[in-house]
């Protein structure tokens, strides 16, 4: 469901107190993408967020057109 997904991303799950979303990391503004979806999802391989972030960065670019 990618309305719960966005949701549960952004502000943490609805249902779970001890998990947070990115909103409460304090800073994630000046995160790199990788390192705020690191920050959210607390991953065992969180280097394999980067190779998407300059393929995102292309995807914006391209939807603010």
């Amino acid at each position: 469901n990618p309305d719960y997904a966005i949701r549960t991303f952004f502000l943490g799950p609805p249902d779970d107190a001890l998990l947070h979303g990115l909103l409460d990391v304090p800073g994630w503004q000046q995160l790199s993408f990788s390192a705020a979806a690191q920050a959210v999802q607390n991953s065992a391989y969180p280097a394999l967020y980067a190779r998407w972030e300059e393929p995102a960065r292309v995807w914006l670019a391209a939807l603010s057109r």
